[in-house]
């Protein structure tokens, strides 16, 4: 946070298409915890914040959510971490 202050500007440079957004990223320490989430509060829950940048065209640029579901599904290391956080559901990827 303290490098971002001082330079204006977020650490991660690996925005879709070297784009850069409209927003800095707040941080996500106890960001469970906090009443609304985003700058602006658009977001209600962190489940709620977790879907936003994914679909934004600057920062991951994904098509839908089909498209992030069949990325995800692609990765054998994502399926076996879904499959350990999420042991009880039928399908832990969805």
């Amino acid at each position: 946070m303290i490098w971002q202050l001082r330079h204006g500007r977020s650490t991660d440079l690996r925005r879709h298409k070297g784009q850069k957004g409209d927003r800095n990223s707040p941080t996500v320490f106890n960001a469970a915890g906090h009443i609304a989430q985003f700058w602006d509060g658009r977001a209600a829950t962190i489940e709620d914040q977790a879907k936003g940048p994914v679909m934004n065209p600057v920062e991951m640029a994904m098509p839908s959510e089909k498209m992030v579901l069949a990325v995800l599904k692609s990765m054998p290391e994502y399926i076996e971490a879904f499959q350990k956080a999420f042991p009880a559901d039928k399908d832990p990827v969805s």
